[in-house]
């Protein structure tokens, strides 16, 4: 049952990155698959790639934990990880009671 509506929000996953740069699409690289995914699958075929070996890795590599990610955008931007996880609940928030509707019926 979804009555009443209950969210929790887990503070942790995963963080992917594309093994290639960003660079905008256009009609050059539409078929860089590992400039504009970040699927694994995708991904762990290119040379680039890098795997974290260990978890005292968890900041390094393709994939990371969501921690490090926020707090390397902490670190680079300024803008603090209690800061981004409030933006995420908002959103969560607001995409949850968008949908509660057809969730209730």
């Amino acid at each position: 049952s979804v009555v009443p509506l209950r969210a929790y929000l887990f503070k942790e996953g995963l963080g992917r990155f594309c093994t290639v740069p960003y660079r905008p699409p256009k009609e050059g690289n539409l078929q860089e698959a590992c400039m504009h995914l970040t699927n694994f699958a995708v991904n762990k075929k290119n040379s680039e790639f890098q795997t974290a070996d260990s978890l005292a890795q968890h900041d390094e590599g393709s994939k990371r934990s969501a921690s490090a990610v926020f707090k390397q955008i902490e670190q680079a931007h300024g803008v603090s990880a209690e800061e981004l996880w409030g933006k995420v609940a908002r959103l969560a928030s607001n995409t949850l009671m968008a949908m509660r509707s057809g969730l209730v019926e």
